[in-house]
């Protein structure tokens, strides 16, 4: 069973589209991920109704309005590429907080173990 949302807001002549990426685990809705366009025109608007079935339609709306967040490869598993997606926000946030440990760090062995660590962290990032 597919749970579709698709939500498409007006406003000053702009239209943004929003999707939740769904499962369905044990009869319950659990909603993983909410993705959305920028304001755009009507006709720039990226929903373009593609597949053979509901879960290919539902999969090919949430690819089109996440953009480049997802893969854009449609031979890829959406749920692979969603949390392939979320590792890599949690990567980005390790990141962020190693660069502020590192700019507050006084001793100098430490700035190098954590600037060892910043650099495998961007190296993940990098293969991704």
């Amino acid at each position: 069973m597919i749970v579709l949302n698709l939500f498409l807001l007006k406003f000053e002549g702009k239209y943004q589209a929003w999707i939740s990426y769904k499962e369905i685990i044990h009869d319950t809705v659990k909603v993983n991920q909410y993705y959305h366009t920028a304001w755009v025109d009507e006709e720039s608007l990226p929903c373009k109704l593609e597949g053979l079935d509901m879960n290919a339609v539902y999969e090919n709306f949430v690819r089109q309005i996440a953009g480049a967040e997802l893969s854009a490869d449609e031979n890829t598993n959406l749920k692979e590429d969603i949390e392939q997606a979320e590792e890599k926000k949690q990567i980005e946030k390790q990141i962020k907080v190693l660069q502020a440990k590192i700019r507050k760090e006084k001793q100098f062995n430490r700035k190098v173990e954590l600037n060892n660590e910043l650099k495998r962290l961007r190296k993940i990032i990098n293969k991704n």
